[in-house]
């Protein structure tokens, strides 16, 4: 017996709709965890990873990355590098 694999449309789909559903609790928790730019995109990667694979988690993984640089981090600040840079290999590894 095999275990069949979802198809491609539905592994990537899977990545960007839970990235952008990481995108909404973050726009709603604002005030609650304003600190981080990220947190509620490492869900959405692992999510991603579990059932789209490797190769999804990527995907969310840079679809977070540009959203949360380009929303929640001030690019005039080196720090704002360092947090990007600890996000990507944190979610890289999942």
């Amino acid at each position: 017996m095999s275990i069949s694999q979802p198809s491609r449309v539905r592994r990537y789909g899977v990545a960007v709709l839970a990235t952008l559903a990481a995108l909404l609790a973050k726009e709603i928790l604002d005030t609650e965890i304003v600190p981080s730019a990220f947190l509620t995109f490492y869900a959405a990667v692992l999510v991603s990873a579990v059932v789209g694979g490797f190769s999804a988690g990527l995907l969310s993984t840079a679809i977070a990355a540009v959203l949360g640089t380009a929303l929640y981090l001030p690019l005039d600040r080196p720090v704002s590098a360092l947090r990007l840079a600890s996000f990507l290999g944190a979610a890289s590894a999942m």
